[in-house]
């Protein structure tokens, strides 16, 4: 499934006004938003997808944001009414409930991970509470069932299992059933906390720039991570550096190959890190930990390099795409020959997927700065990630 195919409401031919026209925009425009994204989405798309003219769409909405903003708001609150009328208040009743609506609103990571950054910020501040109202609720049953749990450890997996479980927005691998995301969601929500016997990770800085050039790269990739790439011009990020803006063209053919290049040191951290886990003579399950450490230590570290490896990639054009997707589908690839050498009769797909959930919800996680305070967050987060994949 690549749309939110559960959630779409069937087309009214046109020149009829059903009742339901609203809940047809928005379904339609987060299925446009999801697949294209946001800046490549204009209204006259949406009213096509529905049969209606351009002006008929402002009639319910007020421009493209506010469309943008009420699509993302109709797949949350969707979700969050199907967590809060969990059918079975056991684990096994909420990892099922989790994986089912996983699956009914496949494009929710997409649209708030991604597309969301388009929103002025009073809005995204209203999507934030609304999604962190829906996670808490699904904190409370926890609780519920594992009283052990203080309320920030049973938000954290909470969490967790969230973001796991939307990781399949991002990717086009067919899942037939929800046994296996059921599966990876009881993995998180049953995790054990011990107390953390050492302070917690500290965040290191990046590798001080050799050249101008990872200079204005390092630059560039911390402007696009907090105001996206379209909203960066050339001027901002020659003024964070102290040059003129055009003085980067002496450095970097166009924007998108300064892009290009600031994704590209992302994706060297990430090869040199694996490589370096590769090295040893150890057995494959302790180098398979410690690349997933690694892993864990890049998104925790270097957050805004995350940010655009999940956001930004699809800015580029197709002399760079090719290129980006080969680098990030190369990644994956090596761990998942490393679980096939663990488990040689497991399916690459369902490894892959595994993957992608344990990636996707550190990318997450470790961009949200509440959860981030907790102690024992960076140890606790990579236990969960080898769970997600041992």
């Amino acid at each position: 499934m690549t749309s939110n195919e559960s959630a779409l409401v069937s087309v009214t031919p046109r020149g009829t006004r059903p009742r339901n026209r609203r809940d047809q925009i928005r379904s339609a425009a987060a299925t446009l938003f999801y697949e294209r994204g946001y800046e490549q989405v204009s209204i006259a798309d949406v009213a096509e997808s529905v049969n209606v003219g351009p002006s008929a769409l402002y009639r319910h909405f007020s421009g493209k944001a506010d469309l943008l903003f009420e699509s993302i708001d109709q797949i949350i609150n969707a979700f969050a009414e199907m967590v809060a009328d969990l059918p079975a208040r056991n684990l096994d009743g909420i990892a099922r409930t989790a994986a089912r609506t996983a699956l009914a609103y496949r494009p929710l990571g997409v649209l708030w991970q991604r597309e969301a950054r388009n929103l002025p910020d009073e809005q995204h501040a209203v999507l934030r509470k609304h999604l962190r109202d829906a996670v808490l609720t699904l904190a409370g049953t926890l609780n519920e069932i594992r009283p052990e749990l203080s309320v920030d450890q049973a938000e954290f997996l909470a969490a967790c299992g969230v973001n796991a479980m939307s990781s399949i927005s991002f990717h086009r691998l067919p899942i037939s059933d929800e046994e296996l995301l059921a599966g990876l969601a009881l993995r998180v929500l049953s995790y054990e906390f011990t107390e953390p016997a050492a302070p917690d990770h500290v965040q290191r800085e990046l590798p001080a720039p050799e050249s101008r050039r990872d200079e204005i790269a390092d630059a560039a990739a911390a402007l696009f991570a907090r105001h996206g790439y379209d909203a960066v011009g050339i001027d901002d990020i020659g003024a964070a550096v102290g040059i003129a803006g055009p003085s980067i063209y002496n450095h970097f053919t166009s924007k998108q190959d300064l892009l290009f290049s600031s994704l590209g040191r992302a994706y060297a951290m990430l090869q040199g890190s694996l490589a370096d886990a590769l090295e040893t003579s150890a057995p494959v399950e302790e180098v398979l930990r410690r690349v997933v450490e690694s892993y864990v230590d890049m998104t925790y570290d270097h957050s805004d390099l995350v940010t655009n490896l999940i956001a930004e990639s699809r800015n580029l054009g197709d002399e760079f795409q090719e290129a980006a997707q080969k680098a990030q589908l190369g990644y994956i690839g090596q761990w998942v020959a490393l679980i096939h050498q663990l488990r040689p009769d497991e399916d690459p797909t369902v490894s892959r997927i595994k993957v992608q959930a344990a990636q996707m919800m550190a990318n997450s996680v470790c961009r949200t700065l509440y959860l981030r305070s907790r102690p024992g967050f960076r140890r606790d987060l990579g236990e969960i990630c080898w769970l997600l994949v041992a």
